[in-house]
Parts: C-alpha cells; sequence; structure tokens
C-alpha cells in the first residue's frame, strides 16, 4: 500500500534495495557500485559499451566483419570504449582462423585506433577476425572484443570474369586480376577454370617468370 517492491531495514541506496524501498537492478539507469556494477546505461543489452551485466565494454568498430582488406597495405583497426571506462590501453590481435590462433599485432596502446600493416599470407584468408583487449592504469584487462564476423584478407584478386558474365563459346574474352601483396616476387602465373563450380579445374595457361595480371 506504500508503494514499496522492498524493505533492508534502512534507507541506504547501492545495497539492492533504495533508500525509496525499489529493487535496485542492473538496467535501472543508476550505477550501483555496491552491487558491482561499474555502468548503468538503463537497459541489458549488450555491445553498446555498458554490457548486459553493467560491466564496461571494449567494442571492435573496424574491421567487424564482411571487409575485404589488401594484402601488405596498412590497415586502421578502430574500436570504442564509452566516457567513463576505465581501459586506458589496449591489446590488439589478428586471427587467420576464425580464432583457433591469435597473433599480436601490439601491446598495450593508448587511443582508439592502430594504423595495422596487414600480413602477407601465401594465399586468401577468408576467416580473418580481430580482438582488442582492454586495460586499467595498473594493467588489469577490463573487457576484451572481437570482430562480429569474419573478414578476408585478400593476396589475389580475380576482377574479370568475376561472376554473372556470358560469354560465347570460341570468343576471347581477357582474364584479369590484381595481386597485392606478397612474401616474395611472384615468378609464376598458373590460369585455370572450371565449368562445375570447382569440382574440376583445368589449366588455360602458365606464365613463366611473369605476372601480367592479364
Amino acid at each position: 500500500g506504500l508503494g514499496e517492491q522492498c524493505d533492508d531495514g534502512n534507507n541506504t541506496s547501492g545495497d539492492g534495495c533504495s533508500s525509496t524501498c525499489i529493487i535496485e537492478s542492473c538496467g535501472d539507469g543508476i550505477t550501483q557500485q555496491g552491487l558491482g556494477e561499474e555502468c548503468d546505461d538503463g537497459n541489458n543489452v549488450s555491445e553498446d559499451g555498458c554490457s548486459a551485466t553493467c560491466q564496461w565494454e571494449v567494442i571492435v568498430v573496424d574491421p567487424n566483419g564482411g571487409e575485404v582488406i589488401p594484402s601488405g597495405f596498412p590497415y586502421l583497426i578502430k574500436w570504442s570504449t564509452p566516457v567513463g571506462s576505465t581501459a586506458v590501453k589496449f591489446d590488439v590481435e589478428y586471427s587467420m582462423n576464425n580464432g583457433a590462433i591469435w597473433n599480436l599485432i601490439a601491446s598495450k596502446v593508448p587511443g582508439s585506433s592502430y594504423n595495422w600493416a596487414v600480413p602477407k599470407p601465401p594465399k586468401n584468408k577468408p576467416n580473418c577476425l580481430v580482438r582488442v583487449t582492454g586495460y586499467d592504469a595498473s594493467n588489469v584487462m577490463v573487457d576484451d572484443d572481437i570482430s562480429n564476423a569474419k573478414f578476408k584478407i585478400e593476396v589475389v584478386k580475380v576482377t574479370s570474369p568475376n561472376g554473372g558474365e556470358n560469354w560465347k563459346v570460341g570468343s576471347p574474352h581477357a582474364i584479369t586480376w590484381t595481386t597485392n601483396g606478397t612474401k616474395t616476387p611472384v615468378k609464376k602465373a598458373k590460369l585455370f577454370y572450371t565449368y562445375n563450380g570447382g569440382a574440376n579445374w583445368i589449366l588455360i595457361y602458365t606464365f613463366l617468370n611473369s605476372n601480367p595480371g592479364t
């Protein structure tokens, strides 16, 4: 009858029952440090800076899935932390096998971005991820985040034909491709075609001592 939701025998907030006898919980918009909350943005949704359990979050912004990144070129990795977060330095890592193995890019860097020298794998890598881990000033881990979906590191790309073309039997057509950064200079290029979705590949031509791109 008094509109009380709880009464723990005191008029103190931050202990689960507020000074006005209202139940305190994560998602009510009030940060209750006594309940172990680091933040409270008024909801129970993660990936918005304050997690569903009211803890500070680190969020990977870019690459976050679906990107095609050329090998051997610089790429700006970006992440975000909300105002008030205790995360002040970050480890940045990448994986080329969907998270099975992680490789360190940079350790304990400040800010919210890092210019990554993209590696030069021997072939296209479609199962890549980035992970960013945040630490406070005492090197205690605050949170980490991983790309929401896989991205590709692309070494070589066929530019024509690239899907949807209709070519008449016996007619000449140029096959073109782009080669990005490689560990060593490309000394030979082979062209193949398939007529059964890649079950079998038939050699068209071999370029010896060259990689002309067409």
